[in-house]
């Protein structure tokens, strides 16, 4: 599994010119410059939008952030969504389908996310003086063979801004865990929250693991991801075995297949739906296990 870690821009840091003197602080360093640091020692692959915009800024032809936004622009967001395909097609080693841009709008009033601020702010006036651009048609460019790679997401709200289906056609499936709880889609089983699943499995059965993260956010890098599965590998069979059994138990209850299928092996056996349950979820831990090499013992 390529993992591939986003930090997405700051609105302060790209529109630094307007905050005035008295409101700026001299910190030695900050998350962005610790993390940014540290990430690049590591070796990890990293894709910086918050020093890349601030570098392209004065070149780019329409904005890539908005004066009335939180997020990046719907512009920017799609500029960079190309070059996030083109590198997850070079860190994979194998061609993608792409996504070109065949048209643009402008000049335009802004839309959706790129007034999402100034919705909150309930005021009587609107800003009337901005205007941007915005992608109006797209063509995909096929491979040669038709793979397209799978991917589980864990991310804030600048992921919402690419989540479109221009991106989402360059993969097979893109699940996205928002902020390591929520999950969409909703699984077939109508399982909402990353709690009710397997995250181990989940996780390694897919060809790209895609961490996206404001710098705000850097103080939760992970939002608790990265914890988790370092306290599951450190596990022995045993440990993981009996961590597993509850997640398995949220699944079934929440799979009406499987709760069918409990309530009538239950009856056949002649003891409670419950128990049955609990025999489903120790059967599932010990099928992952052995899946992953990783057996319990009788």
């Amino acid at each position: 599994v390529e993992l591939v870690i986003v930090v997405t821009p700051n609105k302060a840091d790209y529109f630094s010119e307007y905050i005035p003197d008295h409101l700026t602080r001299n910190k030695e360093t900050t998350n962005y410059d610790y993390f940014s640091k540290k990430l690049q020692e590591a070796h990890f692959n990293v894709l910086d939008a918050n020093a890349w915009f601030k570098a392209i800024k004065t070149e780019s032809e329409y904005p890539l952030m908005t004066r009335t936004g939180i997020h990046w622009s719907i512009y920017g967001s799609t500029f960079f969504a190309d070059s996030l395909v083109s590198y997850i097609e070079q860190t994979l080693g194998r061609e993608m389908v792409h996504f070109v841009v065949d048209s643009i709008e402008y000049p335009c009033t802004p839309r959706d996310t790129d007034k999402d601020l100034e919705d909150l702010a309930n005021i009587f006036s609107r800003d009337g003086s901005s205007i941007y651009a915005y992608p109006y048609s797209y063509v995909h460019e096929e491979n040669d063979d038709g793979f397209k790679p799978d991917m589980v997401v864990i991310g804030d709200s600048f992921f919402w801004n690419f989540y479109q289906g221009y991106f989402t056609i360059c993969f097979d499936e893109i699940h996205f865990w928002y902020y390591f709880h929520s999950i969409f889609p909703p699984l077939p089983q109508k399982i909402a929250t990353t709690d009710e699943i397997d995250i181990v499995q989940q996780t390694l059965n897919k060809d790209v693991l895609l961490l996206v993260t404001s710098t705000d956010n850097l103080k939760d890098f992970g939002f608790g991801f990265i914890e988790y599965m370092h306290e599951y590998l450190q596990m022995d069979s045993l440990q993981k075995y009996n961590h597993l059994i509850p997640r398995y138990v949220k699944s079934i209850n929440n799979d009406p297949e499987l709760m069918e299928s409990a309530r009538t092996k239950a009856a056949e056996r002649n003891i409670s739906i419950d128990s049955m349950i609990y025999l489903d979820a120790c059967w599932l831990a010990g099928k992952h296990l052995e899946e992953i090499g990783d057996a319990v013992e009788n």
